[in-house]
Order: C-alpha cells, then structure tokens, then sequence
C-alpha cells in the first residue's frame, strides 16, 4: 500500500487505544474471517446473498 489517509491520533487521545497490527495485516485478517464464516454472514438480513 503506498499510502493511507487513515490516522488513529484522536482513538488514542480519547480512549488511550493504539492499532496492534499495520492496515495491510488488519485487511488481510478481515478478508480472511469473512471467508471462513460465510455462512453466518449470509444469515444476516439485507446482506447480499442472503438466504
């Protein structure tokens, strides 16, 4: 990724919160829970797909 506008100053202002992993990490682990749970995203009202 070359470049990011995300910034989590005010999160760590104003919850003392600070990202333990880097964006490409984090994408990559939301892409890879999504595809193993599938079948609970799909039970979702509204999600396209849905049964």
């Amino acid at each position: 990724m070359k470049s990011t506008w995300a910034n989590a100053t005010n999160a760590k202002a104003l919850l003392g919160w600070e990202p333990t992993v880097g964006l490409e990490e984090g994408l990559q682990r939301c892409v890879d829970w999504y595809r193993g749970n599938r079948s609970w995203l799909q039970k979702l009202p509204g999600v396209c797909g849905a049964v």
